[in-house]
């Protein structure tokens, strides 16, 4: 489950993970060129300068599973989770349950020159596909898996892959024959892929997925759901 993201600009490229409200020196001794080091309450992660925003996520036992992993162990968290940078620019904490140690993955988009960050807390013991994409596409951190529900929440906790994402959402929702509150969903994650859209911009678009989802069927489930998120994006100039 997500539970937060951030944008961050990083003057230095150094971002901090963990417990405490300063850097710890004896971290940024041992840092020299190195893509990341630990000790038992923080993480430092080098981080792309100046160059553009990395983005951070949050994410509570499920969450995906990235191929760069720089962190795979525990940090004794206090019961909060800091981010924050070397200037002391800005901090943002997350309450993440009783003070000791946490399992914790921190995977990368590319080490050393990171523009993607996701922090996994308590991370399921296994590795799943997401049953409506193909296979090796958007592993997830799961200890068995995902519900119809929680496999629709993982797909739209982010945008990139869009076309991927948005069909196989639309395959979800018909092959479990979902409530029909949960077009919603989709179509509130399509607002975040056109700056200024209104409600009253994409509130048919919620009727037109249930129209068209209502004659899938299993045969023609693939082809038909990225027919309609072709047209989906297509109707927002995306």
């Amino acid at each position: 489950m997500k539970l937060a993201s951030h944008d961050l600009n990083l003057n230095r490229g150094l971002l901090f993970i963990g417990s405490g409200s300063a850097p710890e020196n004896e971290l940024v001794a041992s840092f020299s060129g190195k893509p990341a080091v630990a000790s038992l309450r923080q993480l430092l992660v080098r981080v792309r300068a100046q160059n553009g925003m990395t983005r951070v996520a949050l994410w509570l036992e499920n969450g995906p599973q990235r191929a760069d992993s720089v962190f795979r162990g525990q940090l004794d968290l206090g019961g909060e989770l800091r981010f924050f940078d070397f200037d002391g620019m800005f901090m943002m904490t997350h309450r993440v349950g009783s003070p000791g140690l946490t399992d914790v993955v921190v995977g990368v988009d590319g080490a050393g020159a990171v523009s993607r960050i996701d922090v996994v807390l308590a991370p399921g013991s296994q590795t799943h596909a997401l049953t409506t994409v193909g296979p090796g596409l958007l592993p997830v951190f799961a200890d068995g898996p995902l519900s119809p529900p929680s496999e629709l929440a993982m797909l739209l906790s982010d945008h990139d892959a869009t076309a991927l994402r948005l069909a196989s959402a639309i395959k979800v929702l018909v092959v479990n024959q979902m409530p029909d509150y949960t077009d919603r969903l989709v179509v509130e994650w399509l607002r975040w892929l056109r700056p200024g859209l209104q409600p009253s911009d994409i509130g048919h678009l919620e009727a037109l997925i249930a129209s068209r989802s209502t004659v899938m069927t299993a045969a023609d489930v693939d082809d038909k759901a990225a027919e309609l998120a072709r047209e989906l994006l297509s109707s927002l100039n995306v």
